[in-house]
C-alpha cells in the first residue's frame, strides 16, 4: 500500500511542472467591497487611497478646482483628489456614487492591493480616513463604522475551506458506491478505492478552493478541468497497478466515470456558492 500512496504522490506532482503563466486582461477581475456601518442619513461618498500609481489602468488625481456651482459629487472628488496622506496614499479616481445610511462601496476593476478607505460627507464637510488595509482574498470584504480608522475584514477562507473538504468527502462516498456496482467488494479493494480518493479528492478539492479564494472563477475553470483530467489518469494508473487480477477494461471505464460524476457534483456546488444559493 506505501507503494500505491508513493506512486500517486508522484503522479499529482507531475502536473504543477508543466504550469505556466498565463497573463490577460479577460475574464472575471478581483474585487474589494466595503460595507459602511452606522452612516447618518446623509449624503456621504467613499473611495480608496492607494499606496501607489499608476495602479493598472489608474492614475492619481491630485490639484483639483473647484467651480462655484460644483455638485456634491465634485465637491467630494476635489476633496479626495487635494488629500495630503500622512502615509503617500493617493487618490486613485474612483470613488463611489452618492450614498446615505447603511451602505457599501465596491471596487471590481483592478482595486489597489494596500490601500485606505476614504469617506466624505459634503452635507458638513466631515472627512475620515482608515488604517491602512490589505487586500488577500481574490473578493476581499471589509467593514468599516462611519467616523472610525478601525476596518474589519470579513474573511471567508475557514467557510470556503470547509467547503472543499466536506466537497471531497461526499465526492468519496460517492466514487466507492460507485465501485461497489462496478464489483468491486473486495476487502482490498474497497481500501485502494477508499485511500486514492481520499488523497486525490482532498487534495483535488482544496487545491480548488484555494484557487478560487486567491484567483477568482475563470483560474478555477481551468485549473478544474486540468486537475480533474489529471486525477482521472492518476487513479487510472493506480488501479490498473494495484488491482491488476480486475480487467483493463473495467478499471479504465471505472476511473472515468467516477470522476465524472464526483466532478459534476464539485462543479455543481461551487456554482451555487458562486450565485449565491
Amino acid at each position: 500500500m506505501k507503494k500505491i500512496v508513493s506512486l500517486f504522490l508522484l503522479l499529482f506532482l507531475l502536473p504543477s511542472l508543466f504550469s505556466m503563466n498565463v497573463s490577460a486582461d479577460v475574464g472575471p477581475k478581483p474585487s474589494v467591497t466595503v460595507t459602511i456601518k452606522n452612516a447618518p442619513d446623509k449624503s456621504y461618498y467613499v473611495t480608496f487611497l492607494g499606496d501607489r500609481e499608476p495602479y493598472g489602468p489608474w492614475r492619481k488625481v491630485s490639484d483639483v478646482s473647484l467651480k462655484e456651482d460644483a455638485s456634491d459629487r465634485d465637491k467630494a472628488y476635489a476633496y479626495f483628489a487635494n488629500y495630503k496622506d500622512a502615509d503617500g496614499y493617493v487618490f486613485l479616481g474612483n470613488m463611489s456614487e452618492d450614498l446615505k445610511g447603511f451602505d457599501s462601496f465596491s471596487w471590481t476593476y483592478y482595486p489597489p492591493d494596500s490601500f485606505k478607505i476614504a469617506i466624505y460627507s459634503p452635507d458638513d464637510d466631515t472627512f475620515f480616513v482608515s488604517e491602512i488595509c490589505e487586500r488577500e482574498a481574490f473578493n476581499s470584504y471589509f467593514e468599516i463604522t462611519y467616523g472610525s480608522p478601525d476596518v474589519k475584514e470579513e474573511s471567508h477562507f475557514g467557510k470556503d475551506f470547509f467547503h472543499g473538504v466536506l466537497r471531497a468527502l461526499v465526492t468519496v462516498v460517492v466514487e466507492l458506491a460507485l465501485g461497489y456496482l462496478f464489483g468491486f467488494r473486495e476487502k482490498k479493494q474497497i481500501l485502494t478505492i477508499l485511500i486514492v480518493n481520499l488523497i486525490t479528492q482532498l487534495l483535488l478539492n482544496i487545491g480548488l478552493m484555494l484557487t478560487d479564494y486567491f484567483a477568482g472563477a475563470l483560474v478555477w475553470l481551468v485549473m478544474f478541468v486540468i486537475l480533474e483530467i489529471a486525477v482521472i489518469v492518476i487513479e487510472m494508473i493506480v488501479y490498473l497497478f494495484a488491482m491488476r487480477k480486475q480487467k483493463k477494461w473495467k478499471l479504465v471505464l471505472y476511473a472515468i466515470l467516477a470522476n465524472v460524476l464526483s466532478g459534476a457534483l464539485t462543479f455543481y456546488s461551487v456554482f451555487l456558492s458562486w450565485v449565491g444559493i
